[in-house]
């Protein structure tokens, strides 16, 4: 399992199962599974948008988005982004905007008709993950693997700041209250941004998580992060063609809450 998504409309809950290529749909009420989903390849990435009570799964190895109906459960239609979809969230202007880790870019599309808007390729970002929109102010916080983060204008795609952030980004949130920005990384930290104006930011302190807290997301009624995290044991592959073996220590599973 990689995400989850709920649907308050609908009262359901779904999760993205990686390895299987479908979404579990469960019941927010008892957590019991109603049924398993057929999506496409690799779902990683999952987010609910409550307007057109929809589902959306980033599709790794399909490299394209499934759409899910969250009343019935049914599949609805598939955005066809052409990239790995990581970071998604919600614009000013009504459409979609997701970042496509393996393009380097944005990507936007309309959630109603499933049709991609926008390409806006990223300069000084390398393979973008996390991503947080301010809607009020067309502000889009956008983090990758490079260790950088970047502020842009939604309209003109220009870059309006540029910040240092850790190792192994994956994951940003926003609190539209205190005007902050939130980039979580694997590293063990979580960069976090102020928006003193629509033309101002700068970086506050970084909070201090633990390793391989890189995943997150913003509580707005108690503007608390929650982020999941355990000890990882990484063993070297004997074959230097191979990545190592990542491991987590049983028992060491845990959710940590950062607030004021």
């Amino acid at each position: 399992m990689h995400g989850i998504a709920l649907a308050p409309f609908s009262g359901h809950g779904f999760t993205s199962n990686g390895k299987e290529n479908k979404v579990s749909m469960f019941s927010t009420a008892d957590f019991s599974l109603i049924k398993k989903i057929e999506v496409g390849k690799g779902p990683d990435g999952i987010y609910d948008d409550p307007d057109t009570d929809r589902v959306f799964t980033n599709n790794h190895g399909s490299h394209d988005i499934s759409v899910i109906d969250a009343t019935k459960g049914e599949v609805v239609g598939t955005v066809a982004v052409g990239g790995d979809g990581e970071g998604a969230g919600l614009g000013k202007d009504g459409l979609i905007y997701v970042a496509l880790e393996d393009k380097s870019e944005i990507c936007a599309f309309d959630p109603k008709t499933l049709e991609v808007k926008r390409h806006i390729p990223l300069d000084g970002i390398t393979a973008p993950t996390g991503l947080a929109i301010d809607r009020k102010n067309d502000r889009i916080f956008i983090g990758g693997h490079n260790k950088t983060a970047q502020v842009l204008d939604v309209p003109t795609a220009k870059a309006l700041a540029s910040f240092d952030t850790g190792s192994g980004t994956d994951a940003a949130g926003w609190d539209a209250k205190d005007g902050l920005a939130f980039i979580s990384n694997g590293e063990g930290n979580i960069t976090v941004i102020q928006e003193k104006s629509p033309t101002e930011f700068v970086a506050l302190d970084p909070i201090q998580t633990q390793q391989s807290a890189k995943t997150m997301t913003f509580d707005n009624k108690t503007s608390k992060i929650l982020l999941p995290a355990a000890t990882i044991v990484v063993t070297p592959s004997t074959d230097p063609s191979q990545k190592p073996k990542k491991s987590i220590t049983e028992g060491t599973f845990t959710v940590l809450v950062v607030g004021r």
